[in-house]
């Protein structure tokens, strides 16, 4: 900003090199591996200060805000187990008033940057002020969210802060880098890059997650409970994960000596399975199969040979490995033999929330009626977190209504049709990373989680604008 504002100061080596580092994949290396050092670390303020100065160098001296692109995707997952909030040894630094204090300075400052650039740009860039093709399909759940409960005893101030905060989760990477990036110089494999770091983040964290439960070290009596961290349970971890899949079968695809890459995702799916979520393991294992026939279809002859030849050894591997490691592969999956295919109360919680649709069908009954606490979710009167309907669409029938289900389909044809606009390769796995999303959303409420929320809209972000036609 202070750059455009001067233009003599381009010459400066100095800015120069800056501009050269931020814009550079070294960044997002570096962002993704402070991720990870905060959460094995625990060390979430110190990491904070880093970002806070990546986002205000950003603003001050790049020509956009896509190196701050990576924090918006990942920044949520630098809170570590230590320092959980909702622990029950109270041990966290996030209850104490130094760090909290802190926590908002960062916060503060961050926002007022943001927002002074997105401001800036959209009142100095005229070629964006466009309008995002998925605008009304967003305002539409906005609309439904923060109406969701009106007419119901379960409608307040509450449940409309909830609602407008989920929103944000939703569409804030969608609408703010939009209007911040020049998204034409952006290169269409960067999807894929930063998509396949966060793929080895989600492997740091969960290796530590499971080195944390002693998963080498453990009889038959581990329980797949123990896996968790600052944000998240398994459940939570395996619908980030499940985005990072395809994206080195993209590069596969796209590149030579693509088999490398089939080993990256594959990497990726063992340790969706390490991390033990029935349905992370389930649709993971689905998404990997579509990403490698995909591969197998869409690349280059020579190419498609190695992936086929790589794809049944790797086949081959496994058969042995779980024929020599039989034992221990039961004990580190006891829990899950154990739960079998119990519904863990799934069926009563969803015939709960339809009989709360049928009550107030319209706008619903907001997202605090839900009863799963019922079944074993720690929940009291004043938290803010409710409980949820372990399936997005009784989640927005319950909690918004017919206008809800309404407002969610409309968004899903609008992203749908921004696919079948440009069927290029990138947004073919841009497509079988977000359909892994939404299915796994359909045992869980995923849709509605803040984190993923981010990963979601960056996606759709970086289908819209980077894998057009045009920009490539």
């Amino acid at each position: 900003m202070i750059v455009e504002l001067y233009e003599n100061l381009k010459q400066n080596k100095f800015i120069m090199e800056l501009r050269r580092i931020l814009s550079s994949k070294w960044m997002v290396a570096i962002i993704l591996a402070l991720t990870a050092i905060s959460n094995i670390y625990s060390l979430e303020i110190p990491i904070f200060y880093a970002f806070m100065v990546i986002v205000i160098l950003t603003v001050l001296f790049n020509d956009d805000m896509l190196p701050c692109f990576p924090i918006a995707c990942s920044g949520y997952m630098t809170f570590s187990k230590a320092n959980n909030p909702l622990a029950k040894d109270q041990l966290s630094i996030f209850i104490k008033g130094s760090a909290l204090v802190q926590l908002y300075i960062i916060a503060g400052i961050v926002f007022i940057f943001a927002l002074s650039r997105i401001v800036y740009d959209i009142k100095t860039k005229k070629e964006r002020r466009t309008r995002p093709k998925l605008l009304y399909g967003f305002l539409l759940l906005a609309i439904a969210y923060i109406l969701g409960g009106l007419f119901s005893p379960m409608y307040n101030l509450k449940t409309i802060i909830f609602g407008l905060i989920q929103i944000l989760a939703l569409s804030f990477t969608y609408f703010c880098f939009y209007y911040t990036v020049d998204w034409k110089k952006v290169n269409k494999d960067y999807f894929a890059f930063l998509f396949t770091g966060i793929g080895f983040l989600m492997v740091a964290e969960i290796g530590n997650m499971l080195i944390d439960a002693n998963i080498l070290n453990y009889g038959k009596s581990f329980s797949r409970s123990k896996l968790s961290t600052g944000w998240g349970h398994y459940n939570n971890i395996a619908s980030v994960i499940i985005f990072c899949i395809p994206a080195p079968f993209y590069f596969a695809t796209t590149r030579n000596n693509g088999w490398k890459y089939i080993l990256i995702a594959t990497l990726f799916l063992s340790f969706i399975l390490l991390n033990q979520s029935r349905n992370g393991m389930l649709f993971g294992t689905i998404i990997y199969i579509i990403s490698a026939i995909a591969t197998i279809v869409l690349s280059k002859k020579a190419e498609r040979t190695k992936s086929i030849i790589t794809l049944l050894i790797l086949l081959i591997l496994a058969c042995i490995i779980t024929v020599i490691f039989k034992i221990k592969i039961q004990e580190i999956f006891a829990s899950i033999y154990k739960a079998g295919a119990d519904d863990a109360g799934r069926f009563e919680i969803y015939r709960a929330g339809f009989k709360h649709y049928t009550e107030y069908p319209i706008f619903g009954q907001g997202f605090y009626r839900c009863d799963s606490f019922r079944w074993g979710i720690p929940y009291t009167a004043d938290s803010f977190l409710p409980p949820r309907y372990h399936d997005t669409y009784i989640q927005i029938l319950a909690s918004c209504g017919t206008v809800g289900i309404i407002a969610y389909l409309y968004h899903r044809y609008e992203t749908l049709k921004l696919f079948f606009m440009s069927k290029s390769i990138s947004n073919i796995f841009i497509f079988i990373m977000l359909m892994g999303f939404i299915m796994i959303s359909v045992l869980d409420c995923h849709f509605h989680n803040f984190g993923p929320g981010f990963l979601y809209s960056a996606l759709l972000i970086l289908a819209e604008k980077v894998n057009t036609k045009e920009a490539q």
